[in-house]
């Protein structure tokens, strides 16, 4: 039987995607352009391999597959545990959730363009990130707005035994 859910967690402290710097060797006058944060590529390489355990045994899934990313970012000590508070300092969740994305390309799915549905939350805990990515097997069509909400408000609900 095909699987078509995947869920996993990785633990370690989210790093963005995104910015890159550019600079030019005077010698031979090329250009060379590099991420702006040199901890995305481990941090992508972590998520990478943890993917792979739980990988498709027939390999990356083709078609569209919905995504759902859980981000947890350290609490700082300026914000009291007492009171909910919301990561709401740079990075931006968009960022976290690209190297995410970028990092399950070839593994889960063949390329991050296969996302159609993506869903994003940024949240104080124990670093990481949750993941939750499965395979669109039916065709679209048009659905009620209300209907759509709810089911992004049940993506992280948690599961009933």
């Amino acid at each position: 039987m095909q699987q078509t859910r995947i869920e996993f967690s990785v633990r370690g402290v989210p790093q963005p995607k995104g910015s890159k710097k550019g600079f030019v060797i005077p010698k031979t006058n090329r250009a060379i352009v590099v991420d702006a944060n040199p901890k995305t590529k481990p941090w992508q390489v972590l998520i990478k391999h943890v993917a792979g355990q739980y990988a498709p045994p027939e390999g990356p899934w083709e078609g569209p597959v919905a995504l759902c990313v859980r981000l947890w970012m350290p609490r700082p000590s300026t914000v009291p545990k007492v009171r909910l508070g919301y990561p709401t300092t740079r990075p931006d969740a968009l960022k976290l959730c690209r190297a995410c994305e970028d990092a399950l390309t070839g593994v889960i799915y063949g390329d991050d363009s296969q996302v159609v549905d993506l869903y994003i939350q940024k949240r104080y805990g124990p670093p990481g990130v949750d993941v939750k990515v499965w395979q669109i097997e039916k065709p679209a069509e048009p659905v009620d707005e209300q209907l759509e909400f709810d089911l992004f408000e049940n993506v992280f609900a948690p599961e009933e035994t």
